[in-house]
């Protein structure tokens, strides 16, 4: 292929044929002949703008990414999200969001393509970024369209930003997409109790979730070691979670443990601060857990003194638990052995 090497004496001739239309126009000329010569020079930087974006389209056509077919980038970019996403979970603070900036959102302000792409991707907007702050939350339900959502509200204690900004309104958002929800972690933290109480007595949660697969509701202690004590329903969740099969609880005072949102769970991780929680009856875990004898293949019970008074009084009780491949129990070994 033979290319123009005259290209330069080109662009450079156009426009200094259009300069000539402001020839003579000066800081002394008449104001309105200075206007009218800005807005022809503004209306040429406009249009050389818009033959640099199609060039530059042209341009990105051409390089060897561009071979690659929309679904196989798609999947990057869901793979970039995954990978910003828990890198934001495990260890961002304010100082590396700074650096970050907009994540792996950058993907969709490459180009035109790419932007397009993303954008017609609803399952990639699906987790939804709190740690970008309420824009972007708000962008992204937008933009998830009516595709199942994971929402993870996990922070490190550094970023007290965002903890002080975590308001009614985010608690709002949560509740108005609660049906669509399949993954849900809640971190209750102390700084924030009435949102997270919000939360917890808003009858979206007392309502069927359809599409939860997931729960984790994890009370987070401050400095001073207090925690928020979360109390839950027996109509949680409405009592109907039927594809719920993964759930984590720690630090709380009242959780429905005979409701048949537990009947077809595959995962179960209990954590407890005797001082704290309120324990189910040892009568109460064990009916829990006779519903999932079929289903449960992880088991775990962590916290000091856990039923140790109750074992021994139901050593004849005997749950099948025909599935189960992992069990943890933060006791020791005499009490492990009575507990098995």
């Amino acid at each position: 292929m033979n290319l123009d090497v005259g290209t330069a004496g080109f662009w450079q001739s156009a426009v200094r044929s259009q300069l000539t239309l402001v020839d003579g126009v000066h800081s002394s000329s008449p104001p309105q002949d200075m206007t009218n010569a800005y807005n022809i020079v503004c209306e040429n930087l406009h249009e050389m703008q818009l033959a640099m974006r199609t060039l530059r389209e042209r341009q990105n056509s051409l390089i060897p990414i561009a071979r690659l077919p929309h679904d196989i980038l798609a999947q990057i970019f869901i793979a970039c999200r995954d990978q910003d996403c828990n890198s934001a979970v495990r260890k961002r603070t304010p100082e590396s969001e700074r650096k970050a900036g907009l994540g792996w959102i950058q993907v969709s302000h490459v180009c035109r393509d790419w932007r397009a792409i993303a954008l017609e991707r609803h399952d990639l907007w699906t987790h939804i970024p709190f740690y970008l702050g309420t824009e972007w939350i708000e962008e992204a339900f937008s933009r998830s369209h009516l595709a199942p959502l994971v929402i993870f509200p996990r922070f490190n204690r550094s970023e007290r930003k965002f903890l002080r900004e975590f308001t009614d309104q985010h608690a709002a958002l949560i509740i108005e997409h609660f049906a669509r929800i399949k993954t849900l972690v809640f971190v209750v933290t102390t700084s924030r109790e009435l949102e997270w109480h919000a939360i917890f007595n808003s009858p979206s949660l007392s309502s069927s979730a359809p599409l939860l697969e997931s729960l984790e509701i994890i009370s987070v202690s401050n400095h001073r070691g207090r925690s928020t004590i979360i109390s839950i329903s027996d109509e949680f969740l409405g009592r109907h979670a039927p594809v719920l099969r993964s759930l984590l609880v720690t630090i709380i005072s009242a959780f429905p443990w005979a409701s048949p949102v537990l009947h077809n769970l595959v995962h179960l991780k209990l954590e407890f601060v005797a001082s704290i929680s309120a324990l189910p009856s040892f009568n109460e875990l064990l009916d829990a857990l006779h519903s999932m004898r079929s289903s449960l293949q992880t088991l775990h019970l962590f916290g000091d003194k856990l039923w140790s008074e109750d074992i021994s009084a139901e050593t004849t009780r005997i749950i099948e638990l025909s599935s189960l491949v992992e069990l943890s129990y933060g006791q020791g070994l005499s009490e492990c052995t009575t507990f098995l």
